[in-house]
């Protein structure tokens, strides 16, 4: 099962019908349900949005992205719409060089954050949770899986931190 098709220079998908919602996303997630999940937005201004832009279309006239439209209409800001469209570039790029798209949602942890945004694999992340394990039963304190894959230069701090903010924004933090 592919991805819809792409716009050319947009991570959105072109004339995609309305969707009902949940709180988990993946490589599939068009951008509304994105901006729903890191509760940037209410399901009835997307709906209400979506309902627009399809009529606009519907009467032959360009409405625009519906990014665009949301940030227009003050739904969201533009730094929470580009942050939506950044995650969801990164997870289509990882599917589209693995086929595995992973759904992630407020109980993800940031070891599968990472590798669904293509910034790891699983492995990297199962050696570094085996090293942490390993530390903890020694009596040390290795610290978090998130500070442990920098240390071991499997992700850099820039990843890190943006995996990071995916996590708080599916956790509503």
């Amino acid at each position: 099962m592919g991805l819809p098709e792409m716009v050319e220079g947009h991570a959105c998908p072109l004339n995609t019908e309305y969707k009902p919602m949940s709180n988990s996303i993946n490589a599939q997630s068009l951008l509304g349900q994105m901006l729903l999940a890191f509760g940037y937005a209410k399901e009835s201004a997307i709906e209400e949005a979506f309902a627009w832009q399809k009529a606009e279309r519907d009467a032959a006239r360009d409405p625009g992205f519906i990014g665009a439209i949301l940030v227009e209409r003050k739904v969201v800001t533009a730094e929470q719409r580009d942050f939506a469209l950044q995650v969801q570039t990164h997870l289509r790029q990882t599917f589209d060089q693995t086929q595995v798209s992973i759904d992630l949602n407020a109980d993800s942890k940031i070891g599968e954050i990472l590798v669904a945004l293509g910034f790891t694999d699983e492995q990297s992340v199962n050696s570094a949770f085996a090293w942490q394990k390993a530390e903890r039963d020694a009596g040390r304190d290795p610290g978090f899986i998130g500070e442990i894959l920098v240390s071991r230069n499997v992700v850099s701090l820039e990843q890190r931190d943006f995996g990071m903010k995916v996590q708080n924004a599916l956790r509503g933090v």
